[in-house]
């Protein structure tokens, strides 16, 4: 049995308080049996049939396990109406893993604008999901 070291997946926040801070559990559907560190990223979309800009809005991840997460958010404004979709990516970190490649990107302080960096990888990865 090969151990699974990367998963993906979404969940629906019902983010229609204003100026709220809302946090959901999120299990893996596969428990990761690998030693090494859990990661998980994640990123907002107000899916296809959102019809207004959206206010701002801030995520994060905490209680990471092997068996899953809890993702928060804060919406600015008027919140987005029950139409907010984190979409999680997580792997795991062994250490020792080739297709693996991660890093820091670090950005100074600025108050407005666009800020952009580029990140060049040491080697193509090419990842096919089934």
């Amino acid at each position: 049995m090969t151990a699974v070291t990367f998963q993906a997946g979404k969940t629906s926040f019902n983010a229609s308080l204003e100026n709220s801070v809302i946090c959901q559990d999120v299990t893996f559907p596969s428990t990761f049996i690998s030693s090494g560190k859990v990661l998980v990223h994640v990123s907002l979309s107000h899916g296809d049939k959102f019809l207004r800009v959206h206010d701002p809005a801030a995520l994060w991840v905490t209680l990471v396990t092997t068996s899953g997460f809890t993702v928060c958010m804060r919406e600015t404004g008027r919140g987005s109406n029950g139409t907010a979709v984190i979409n999680w990516l997580a792997l795991v970190d062994t250490g020792s893993n080739n297709e693996l490649a991660k890093g820091i990107i670090s950005f100074e302080k600025w108050a407005e604008g666009v800020k952009c960096k580029e990140v060049t990888f040491s080697q193509v990865i090419l990842l096919l999901l089934g």
